[in-house]
């Protein structure tokens, strides 16, 4: 509800209090992350979303979400390796493969990269 007024530095601060006394707890890990890429706070976003993937493999959300981060900050290789795992979490969801597909560099450094 914070998150959705627009207070997200108390809803960080809430996040952070529930992940002390439940540290397994799934989506206040992911709302944090979420709250944390929302205020620009990137190394903590990324390393909250890494722990969740690692923890999670099979759950496609941490990967989505660590995807979105990585191409945010504009690191297009490990936002493929995110969607990529997405699409290993739902080989049958199409919207995960082309989730995939539309990751590309804006550069590529060789033509057989291309």
């Amino acid at each position: 509800f914070l998150q959705e007024e627009g207070d997200l530095e108390k809803a960080i601060d809430l996040y952070r209090r529930l992940l002390l006394k439940h540290p397994d707890h799934a989506a206040a890990s992911d709302n944090l992350a979420t709250a944390y890429r929302r205020t620009g706070h990137w190394e903590e976003a990324i390393t909250l979303l890494r722990q969740a993937a690692t923890s999670r493999p099979d759950d496609a959300a941490p990967w989505i979400q660590l995807g979105h981060a990585y191409l945010e900050q504009e690191d297009d290789r490990l936002a493929l390796d995110a969607m990529r795992q997405v699409v290993r979490c739902r080989p049958f969801d199409w919207t995960s493969t082309l989730r995939a597909a539309r990751v590309c560099p804006l550069l590529y450094e060789s033509a057989e990269e291309i």
